[in-house]
């Protein structure tokens, strides 16, 4: 398959001769140790048929997807057999060059940097060139296979429009290329960005919520099994409506207008999943003044039932999704921000849940992800601390249970939170914005559930929202963010692979200023580049004494 073209999974899904249908199906890229960020390449609903199609865009490299059915109350799960695919050809990925001088004359120490786009790690050779002597090359060096992490900003960002919160990635027009939503807040729609492929948008079709609502925060789902992405929004206060708003998909970009229903007062945060093992998708809303969580079983249709409660502690503002006790049930992570706590939901399977357990976190937390962060198959709980400038990582034991939480120190007022291999080390890493300092934070996996120092990037003002996914198609993880500018924007962060390197003793031929620059020859995936010249001192000339 050449790199750009559009590449089709198909898994069916049986139990003997019978096709199983409703489920959900998981498409991961088992080459990675963790079905997070990239290598999740998405979740479908079975539709009748017991199929379950995916479209992705993927960077230039080889992978081994797996589909893994979830199972349901009825059929247990299973997983396929790794389906080989590798993407060929010249990705014709952008690479830059850039040069550095140490020591002195007679004895340089230069090094070449490439930064470069792309799955595949840069090869190849850089070289120092003199322009002063006719272009002449003075060494070349060969590139450090270690490798460093950075980001550029995307060409272009699309607006959105009023009070943009948290939004959600998604494939909505069935292209493989990634796609925005964004609840739109105060203007009380959605809006919908279809992805170029490029890290770059089209412009933004709107989608009407309630009116007078302030659209606060998404999720995406199937929740007709016609094999097309829908969305839900939650509608906070503002119109005394108390409700969720769900827009199915028609499989183009567009949406059918919202069909309503009840929730709790202040509707913070929402996720979806199988809570009852019908294999339809259902709703858990967070209902922050009246703290406890809503649960709105799914039909399979594309309506819901009416909403059950859960208790949970003060003002739940974000929720998270695991099967915490592998016992084969979803269960919820609820962050308590008055109460400096998470409150554990272990599902039932039936749609209800048990009694919540609760763990501390630091002063007001904000944003929730569970994964398994220390490698030993089992999930863990990473929360931010806004008030605390932390993030609080607790590791699970497999059964339901946490160790005791470790703190990770961060910039300022950390909010929404989110994962994904940024570095392509096969560890996951953590990533957070600065709502007051204007960055985004990315904490780099150990592996071992420990991190290394946060490594800050700037976003633009007022940093509103934080979303990881394979914007350009290149294979890496990147960053989207919403900044308040003017006008309100996208800013997408595109991932890139550095290297380096190094000669050291250079000397230049003759007296006098040299001009040097490096030049990266390319390889099969990257262009080539080169740097801007710097100005090096010659040796000085031998003259012979005075009388």
């Amino acid at each position: 398959m050449n790199a750009g073209a559009t590449l089709t999974f198909t898994a069916t899904v049986q139990h003997s001769s019978t096709a199983v249908t409703p489920g959900v199906v998981n498409f991961c890229d088992t080459n990675a140790s963790h079905c997070t960020g990239t290598a999740l390449l998405g979740t479908v609903q079975l539709i009748s048929g017991g199929t379950a199609t995916l479209s992705r865009v993927l960077g230039v490299g080889t992978y081994n997807v797996k589909a893994l059915f979830a199972g349901t109350a009825f059929y247990t799960s299973s997983e396929s057999e790794p389906q080989s695919v590798t993407v060929t050809g010249n990705g014709g990925y952008g690479s830059t060059t850039t040069i550095a001088s140490s020591g002195s004359v007679n004895s340089y120490t230069l090094t070449g940097t490439v930064t470069a786009f792309g799955k595949p790690i840069p090869t190849g050779l850089v070289s120092f060139i003199d322009t002063t002597t006719g272009n002449s090359v003075l060494a070349t060096a060969t590139l450090d296979p270690t490798l460093g992490f950075t980001v550029t900003p995307a060409a272009s960002s699309a607006a959105v429009d009023g009070s943009p919160l948290p939004g959600i990635y998604g494939d909505f027009n069935n292209d493989g290329k990634i796609d925005l939503a964004i609840p739109n807040g105060s203007t009380n729609a959605v809006s919908v960005l279809l992805g170029n492929g490029d890290g770059t948008f089209q412009s933004l079709g709107t989608y009407a919520t309630e009116p007078g609502s302030h659209t606060h925060a998404i999720a995406v789902g199937d929740f007709n099994g016609d094999g097309n992405q829908d969305l839900v929004v939650t509608n906070l206060i503002f119109c005394d409506c108390d409700t969720v708003s769900v827009l199915l998909g028609n499989g183009d970009g567009t949406f059918q207008p919202q069909v309503t229903y009840g929730v709790g007062y202040q509707a913070y945060a929402i996720v979806v999943g199988d809570f009852n093992g019908d294999g339809d998708a259902d709703l858990a809303v967070a209902n922050r003044d009246d703290n406890n969580v809503g649960i709105l079983l799914g039909n399979g249709d594309g309506t819901f039932r009416p909403q059950t409660t859960v208790p949970v502690l003060v003002s739940p503002v974000a929720l998270a999704t695991g099967d915490l006790n592998d016992d084969g049930q979803i269960d919820l992570i609820v962050v308590n921000s008055a109460s400096q706590t998470i409150s554990e939901l272990m599902g039932k399977g039936d749609g209800t849940f048990q009694d919540q357990v609760l763990y501390p976190v630091g002063n007001s937390p904000a944003g929730v992800v569970v994964t398994d962060l220390n490698g030993d198959g089992n999930p863990d709980v990473a929360v931010t601390n806004t008030n605390d400038n932390t993030i609080s990582t607790q590791m699970g034991r497999g059964d339901g249970s946490f160790s005791t939480f470790a703190t990770l120190a961060l910039g300022i007022s950390p909010g929404p939170l989110t994962i994904g291999d940024f570095d392509e080390d096969g560890n996951p890493d953590l990533a957070t914005i600065n709502t007051d300092g204007n960055v985004a934070n990315v904490l780099f996996g150990n592996g071992d559930g420990t991190f290394k120092d946060a490594v800050t990037f700037a976003v633009g003002s007022g940093p509103a929202a934080l979303t990881a996914a394979d914007f350009n198609g290149d294979g890496l993880t990147d960053l989207a963010t919403l900044v308040n500018g003017e006008p309100l924007a996208v800013a997408v962060l595109l991932n890139q692979h550095t290297e380096t390197a190094t000669l050291n003793g250079v000397a230049l031929s003759g007296p006098g200023t040299h001009n040097v620059f490096a030049s990266y020859a390319g390889d099969d995936s990257h262009e080539a580049s080169q740097s801007e010249t710097i100005p090096l001192a010659g040796p000085e000339s031998l003259r012979p004494p005075r009388c």
